[in-house]
């Protein structure tokens, strides 16, 4: 069955399920991952998102306007369930959805995956490089290069070795090897979903009638002391290397740009996006991605649950986010 023969079928209602599952993903569902403890539980929630675009750029029949609604909608969703959501993360949507709309529009499927993948997973990497850089300033990988040229100083490197530097590429390096994986992985799954559809539903079906207690969250409040943390870390080295000058201005700058954030750019970003849902409050897009939060939600244990009975972790978060597309695009009585 081609793309527009299912799009047909499934209309406008499995690309607004979608964009809900998509804002849930922006808004929590990370959570039901860390449940699953797995480490790097950003990776796989960016990866969701993607993944997420290139199914409603699958099943859309005019790719960019709809992908572009759908990014536009899963922001408002993100102001309306998260508005203390910093503003990079939202500039990550905006970037991924304009991104996805562009190369969904221009190149076929299979080849949108992959740029997509590419292209998302490294502005990701780029923009937390970027947010280090703007807070703690050129002290951050100064510092991290004295550090290490003092620690490797027994292997006999060569003086002025580029730590940072190394640290940057590799770092990226990580990212674009996981943005291929992700690509492929993207290009398979209309046709896999297609194939087990209906196996997956009955097995979602099966556990529905099952109560499911979800699993605490405790791990959001860890976020938190990052900032505090590295920025004490750099004043403490700076100061130990004599250089007390720099230490109180890496602390200042640090406090500086927190301040500002706190101060103008949150209340601003706040105040837009509040103005944005009041004005957009009759958007019957919205309202209607709105509408399957709750039961997204409520099928989110459930999915826990049978990916929980998977031995490997990565299997598990795979099925785990399976079972959430399945859910969205063939809603069974969970969605009810």
């Amino acid at each position: 069955m081609t793309p527009n023969a299912e799009t047909s079928l499934a209309g406008s209602a499995v690309i607004i399920r979608l964009t809900a599952l998509w804002g849930l993903c922006e808004c929590g569902l990370g959570g039901w991952m860390h449940a699953l403890h797995l480490p790097l539980t950003g990776f796989f929630v960016g990866a969701a998102s993607i993944v997420l675009i290139a199914l409603i750029g699958y099943y859309a029949e005019n790719k960019f306007c709809t992908v572009l609604q759908a990014t536009a909608t899963v922001v408002l969703i993100k102001a309306a369930v998260s508005p203390q959501s910093p503003l990079p993360a939202y500039i990550a949507v905006a970037f991924q959805g304009f991104t996805g709309a562009c190369l969904f529009a221009l190149l076929s499927y299979r080849a949108a995956c992959m740029f997509v993948a590419i292209v998302t997973m490294l502005e990701s990497a780029w923009q937390k490089l970027i947010i280090a850089t703007v807070i703690f300033g050129k002290s951050l990988w100064q510092s991290f290069d004295a550090a290490l040229a003092s620690l490797f100083k027994e292997f006999h490197l060569a003086d002025g070795f580029a730590y940072s530097t190394a640290f940057v590429i590799i770092y990226t390096g990580i990212y674009f090897i996981w943005a291929i994986i992700v690509g492929f992985w993207m290009m398979k799954l209309p046709g896999y979903l297609r194939q087990n559809a209906e196996s997956y539903s009955a097995e979602i079906r099966k556990a529905s009638m099952q109560h499911i207690e979800p699993p605490r969250q405790t791990f959001k409040k860890a976020g938190r002391w990052i900032l505090p943390v590295v920025a004490l870390l750099l004043f403490i080295f700076l100061w130990y290397q004599g250089r007390q000058k720099q230490a109180f201005f890496v602390i200042l700058r640090t406090v500086a740009v927190i301040a500002a954030y706190m101060v103008l750019a949150g209340p601003m970003l706040r105040w837009y996006l509040k103005r944005q849902l009041k004005k957009n409050s009759s958007n019957t897009h919205l309202n209607a991605a709105l509408q399957h939060l709750p039961a997204l939600r409520k099928a989110a244990p459930l999915a826990w649950q049978l990916a929980g009975k998977e031995d490997n972790k990565i299997r598990k978060v795979q099925k785990f986010f399976i079972l959430m597309i399945i859910i969205a695009i063939h809603p069974t009585d969970v969605l009810e």
